[in-house]
């Protein structure tokens, strides 16, 4: 009996203190947060000159500029088998949906940042194409081998845990993908893993535009991945930005027309409209159940269903 209970004594010290040890609590997990934003502004611009004395006004009003971004981001947090150090990328993958005065074209973009430092990508759509910086190594690739491994790691704060970071229909859940070998983790978390990679890029998106009144325009996208954090349950934050400036040059070009029964000639200025819109600015955060308290999770149970608030919002992904 003395032997029984001594037993038990010790099963009951090893739920206790060993179940506690935050290197084998669950690791984070979590769905993708998904994004469906979108902005347009009218372009119009009045010129206004006297000729033989009499006031004459030309407007040059082209239409509409917009576009759309929908897609889902992802925290995928790993560690080095080494060391047992924790890193951290977000990948964002994403349409973008435009709308030229009347005219549409879809462009895709996957785009990731990892936790070595701020990131911001800029990039233009447009009369002319200017595009981002492209990773050279794939951070897709190497994430959908380590989430099909489902390695653990041996040190560090994510000794034992479980891999939870799943991929499906060519998308990841947010979570932990497991231990990764040295050369692996350091090429994550190299400079040459961040930037987008657009998919169909659409250039004859502005063919037919008329040259006459309006000389160039397009949108500037940016993206940005700002003030990385890391918490004790091996989970990770993220501030997600993203905005969009439609631009034009409009005028410049020259007009005859009668005055008083006389031709006159007019070279309209030229005028540059430029917009700054913010789509997208909200906190990421990847983090185990468990380290949530009830009376934060209370408080916050409409964020976990809509993380952005507003249009965007719902969960997507495994």
């Amino acid at each position: 009996m003395k032997i029984f209970k001594k037993f038990s004594f010790c099963i009951l010290l090893f739920v206790i203190f060993g179940w506690t040890d935050p290197a084998y609590s669950d690791a984070p997990v979590g769905p993708a947060w998904v994004y469906n934003e979108s902005s347009k502004v009218k372009l119009r611009k009045c010129f206004s000159e006297k000729f033989l004395g009499v006031r004459v006004k030309k407007c040059i009003n082209p239409g509409s500029v917009g576009a759309r971004v929908k897609g889902s981001a992802s925290i995928v947090t790993f560690a080095n088998a080494n060391d047992g150090e924790v890193g951290a990328v977000l990948i964002l993958q994403h349409d973008y949906r435009l709308d030229m005065f009347g005219q549409k074209a879809t462009i895709g973009a996957t785009c990731t940042f990892n936790s070595t430092k701020s990131s911001v990508i800029e990039f233009e759509i447009g009369h002319s194409l200017s595009t981002p910086p492209i990773p050279s190594i794939s951070v897709v690739d190497i994430l959908t081998a380590a989430v099909a491994a489902r390695k653990k790691a041996a040190k560090g704060i994510m000794r034992g845990a479980n891999p939870t970071a799943k991929k499906k229909g060519g998308k990841f859940s947010s979570g932990y993908a497991g231990a990764l070998k040295n050369s692996t983790f350091k090429a994550l978390l190299s400079e040459a893993a961040s930037g987008c990679s657009l998919r169909y890029p659409d250039y004859k998106l502005f063919r037919g535009v008329p040259k006459v009144d309006l000389y160039k325009v397009g949108i500037s996208f940016m993206v940005g991945a700002t003030n990385w954090k890391f918490f004790r349950d091996g989970g990770a934050s993220i501030t997600l930005k993203m905005a969009m400036t439609p631009n034009a040059k409009l005028g410049g070009n020259k007009i005859s027309f009668k005055v008083a029964g006389q031709r006159v000639r007019w070279k309209l200025p030229s005028y540059r409209f430029k917009k700054n819109i913010s789509l997208i600015s909200h906190e990421l955060s990847l983090r185990t159940i468990k380290s949530l308290s009830r009376e934060w999770r209370k408080k916050n149970s409409k964020k976990f269903g809509n993380p952005f608030g507003g249009k965007t919002g719902g969960v997507a992904g495994p």
